[in-house]
């Protein structure tokens, strides 16, 4: 967060509460399912939508390391994205399909980079 910016939501307590919900969903799927991996690639997944999610509500002032705070989520938060579906493809499809969902969803953040670009 930049200096003088009002911290209106507290984004520690929301991700501890979306990360928690994440390893509830990936116990029940591994409940359900017996598979641990992709109950772990499914946790991955979640926190990484949720990291999407949250760069909409973040600051989008540039700090002194370059980015933003909102910059730096959608980054983080499609990568994170893209290596949960494209493991959770690889177990159920294949190699192939696992490279071209990496590459589907890099190339959606690509858009969405272009698409939110300051002028």
């Amino acid at each position: 967060m930049t200096d003088g910016e009002k911290k209106s939501l507290n984004w520690g307590m929301i991700s501890l509460i979306i990360g928690l919900l994440a390893v509830i969903i990936g116990i029940v799927y591994y409940y359900m399912t017996n598979d641990i991996i992709t109950a772990i690639l499914l946790i991955i997944l979640v926190i990484g939508i949720y990291l999407i999610l949250a760069s909409f509500g973040k600051s989008k002032q540039l700090d002194q390391f370059g980015t933003s705070e909102s910059g730096a989520s959608a980054v983080i938060g499609f990568f994170v994205t893209a290596i949960g579906l494209a493991g959770l493809v690889f177990f159920h499809s294949g190699i192939l399909l696992a490279i071209v969902a990496f590459i589907a969803v890099i190339i959606v953040y690509l858009v969405f980079a272009m698409a939110t670009k300051k002028k």
